[in-house]
């Protein structure tokens, strides 16, 4: 019963959450505004507050629409309830989150108590947050590929279906892939002093919300550090390598300390439950993960409309589509960033995170969006003309197309995805072939990060 306990709101909770909320949203449009990225955020914001509110109504289930939600919001009042009573608990036992991951939740504790128990004010949170990692993606691209890039880079991470859809859930993926792409967007753009901090900030928040994402983050930064030295020919600056290994270690042994409080055995039995679902089995074997890695990709397949897909993952099938128009852009960006040091920045975080996802049999469609940002400047990076990336998106409907044939059995879902490949290309005939989309430059982005993080010279 205490699951189902409805809150009491007091005025001053309710105050105080729209302060925090009224704060933040001033913060990210004036940031918008000075960077000239109104445009986008407003839509981006606009779009997914309409679509939370309009879910929040068709769910009927109070807002549930997955297991994963309706059990965080359990355990959040659980939290909240033992809270309202003046218990001081651990958020991770097994009684609430029963995890290292208990950030979420203890998050949500925090809206929960605030606001009464409600769903809409913790969603609305996964909005700000979804809206500002388009602010975020267009500062990353801007500092990668120059400033004209910001804008286009910052309304395709607004529209992209599948963000949207989980920027208005109660799941973790919207915080995760803010605090993703805000971490490595401080290291490689902010004063070192600064980057520090909200480095380990970031990488705190991660290791007890989503530890894969911590562990991305930190193969990424000290693959980075490593790339620069070597570029550079400079010696590898180990001092500034330790310093990020160690904030990452030191966050990940607060959550054990967390979790251990009070069960001195709750760490091995979380190492054991973690090793326990490594998916070498579920996937018979290494080649079975490797082949994993590429399909969480593409899934899920939009084109199955069986009993068993009658299920809230169909809200995700129009966003599928628009990722096989873009991947095949995506990988000529990743062609033509091969060269430079910077395309560790997309390739390993993309890589590390689809690889864990694979080894751990996680749930890869809804994980894959921490690393959507990452493809979607990749996109950029790879965008010359709108002829071509029309063209590519033709082709990659014909790829898809013997794919779902294959798949699915029915010549007829490949004879549609045909037609619609087919109308691609005659659309892109008539689309400008000028290079209106200009191809990125090297960036100086090498040149600061040696500045920043005082490598040595030999």
């Amino acid at each position: 019963m205490i699951g189902l306990l409805i809150f009491q709101a007091g005025p001053v909770g309710i105050g105080l959450f729209a302060s925090v909320v009224a704060a933040a949203l001033y913060a990210l449009l004036h940031q918008a505004v000075r960077l000239h990225l109104l445009a986008p955020v407003t839509v981006a914001l606009v779009v997914r507050l309409v679509v939370m509110l309009v879910a929040q109504v068709a769910s009927g289930h109070g807002g549930a629409f997955y297991l994963d939600d309706a059990g965080y919001s359990r355990e959040a009042a659980l939290i909240a309830h033992q809270w309202l009573e003046g218990r001081l608990i651990n958020p991770s036992s097994y009684q609430y989150a029963g995890s290292l991951a208990f950030g979420y939740q203890t998050m949500v504790a925090c809206i929960f108590l605030l606001t009464g128990k409600s769903m809409v004010a913790a969603k609305l949170i996964n909005v700000l947050l979804g809206t500002a990692t388009v602010l975020l993606v267009g500062l990353l691209s801007g500092r990668l590929f120059g400033t004209s890039t910001m804008r286009r880079a910052a309304w395709l991470m607004a529209l992209i279906p599948t963000s949207v859809w989980w920027s208005t859930v109660l799941l973790k993926e919207a915080v995760v892939a803010f605090l993703v792409l805000g971490a490595i967007l401080a290291f490689i753009c902010w004063p070192r002093r600064a980057a520090v901090v909200t480095f380990t900030l970031a990488v705190c928040a991660l290791a007890v919300t989503r530890s894969p994402a911590m562990l991305t983050v930190t193969v990424t930064v000290l693959s980075a550090l490593v790339a620069v030295a070597i570029q550079q020919r400079r010696a590898v600056n180990f001092r500034a390598a330790l310093t990020y290994l160690a904030l990452a270690c030191g966050a990940l042994l607060v959550g054990l300390a967390a979790i251990s409080a009070g069960h001195p055995d709750a760490v091995w039995r979380q190492i054991g439950y973690s090793l326990g679902r490594l998916g070498l089995e579920q996937h018979q074997g290494v080649a079975g993960v490797a082949l994993a890695i590429p399909k969480s990709l593409v899934s899920p397949y939009p084109w199955v409309f069986t009993r068993v897909t009658r299920t809230w993952d169909r809200a995700l099938y129009p966003g599928m589509w628009v990722w096989y128009a873009l991947l095949p852009t995506a990988m000529v960006g990743l062609w033509r960033l091969r060269r430079r040091a910077e395309v560790l920045l997309f390739a390993l975080p993309v890589g590390t995170l689809l690889t864990i996802n694979a080894l751990t049999a996680g749930f890869a469609f809804r994980q894959r969006s921490t690393v959507e940002p990452f493809l979607l400047l990749l996109v950029v990076a790879g965008a010359d003309s709108w002829r071509w990336v029309a063209r590519r998106a033709a082709m990659g409907y014909l790829l898809v197309a013997l794919l779902a044939t294959a798949q699915s059995r029915s010549p007829a879902t490949g004879g549609v995805i045909v037609l619609v490949a087919f109308a691609l290309e005659l659309v892109a005939r008539r689309l400008p072939s000028t290079p209106t989309l200009q191809v990125p430059l090297p960036s100086n982005l090498l040149g600061d990060l040696v500045t920043r993080i005082r490598i040595p010279a030999p």
